[in-house]
């Protein structure tokens, strides 16, 4: 049996000019990020399920991944990367890391689909539990 949902998603970008991080010497770094909160599963804005998508070029410390996700104060905030042919994705509620989420996968999808360039109707999405796989429909 074949298993699919059709996703309709709106979005506004919030654009982070910057904020300052402790590094591991005790020095504090300004870093500078892109952040997007996807309305999953919604025809129009302020409807569905939001989550908050943060792409990164490396990781941030676990630590100053929930305090950001903690300021969102969304159900799920996903954090990704790009590696060779996937992206590595992480989501974290306002509380903890989890080990998967649905909505804030999707919303990470169409992130990329829509702001990044990404030539392939396909996304696959290496996680800490799992592969996943987002194909767009045409």
């Amino acid at each position: 049996m074949k298993h699919g949902c059709s996703l309709s998603v709106l979005y506004f970008l919030l654009h982070i000019d910057g904020f300052f991080v402790c590094d591991s010497n005790s020095n504090f770094v300004l870093v500078k990020l892109d952040l997007y909160q996807v309305d999953a599963f919604a025809s129009k804005i302020f409807e569905g399920n939001p989550a908050a998508v943060i792409p990164l070029d490396q990781w941030l410390s676990k630590e100053v991944m929930q305090f950001i996700a903690q300021e969102n104060n969304l159900s799920e905030t996903a954090f990704f990367c790009k590696s060779s042919n996937e992206f590595n994705i992480r989501w974290f509620t306002p509380n903890r890391e989890v080990k998967l989420c649905g909505h804030a996968t999707l919303a990470a999808a169409f992130s990329i689909f829509n702001f990044y360039n990404n030539k392939s109707d396909k996304i696959a999405f290496k996680s800490l539990s799992v592969m996943l796989y987002v194909k767009k429909r045409r």
